[in-house]
């Protein structure tokens, strides 16, 4: 048993990572590009090992910061699950520093929550609607 979910090799972490940036890059306006820089400093962080034990809560504290900002900005529906996913992650490091909770089951929890965060991106990404070309131009 590894220390998270073994169903899910690391590759998919890095594919999931690089299809939501290319797709809010692609399809994404201002709000999904950020998100997707997030998603991004996530993964890098995830994968830094210096990093990776020391700035998990603050990391995702600041994510939520990004994603309330969002959410006040312009209320769309990806923003408020992105809120949550970082609610939910910092909910998993208060649990497993008060808690007995196993490393598995902490670990685990975080990679579903990224997933969650991974999703709402994308899907805010894909939904979005870009303006048709020449949309703004008046003909006289």
């Amino acid at each position: 048993m590894g220390l998270y979910i073994d169903a899910i090799p690391e590759w998919v972490h890095a594919s999931a990572a690089v299809v939501v940036v290319g797709a809010a890059l692609w399809r994404g306006g201002r709000e999904e590009r950020v998100g997707a820089l997030v998603v991004a400093f996530q993964f890098i962080n995830g994968y830094v090992p210096a990093l990776r034990w020391t700035v998990g809560a603050p990391t995702d504290l600041a994510s939520l910061a990004v994603f309330l900002w969002l959410v006040l900005r312009r209320a769309r529906y990806w923003t408020v699950w992105a809120a949550a996913s970082a609610v939910l992650s910092l909910a998993t490091h208060a649990l497993h520093a008060v808690l007995d909770m196993g490393l598995w089951a902490y670990l685990s929890a975080e990679v579903a929550w990224s997933y969650v965060l991974v999703g709402a991106v994308l899907i805010g990404s894909l939904q979005r609607r870009r303006p048709e070309a020449g949309a703004g131009a008046h003909v006289h």
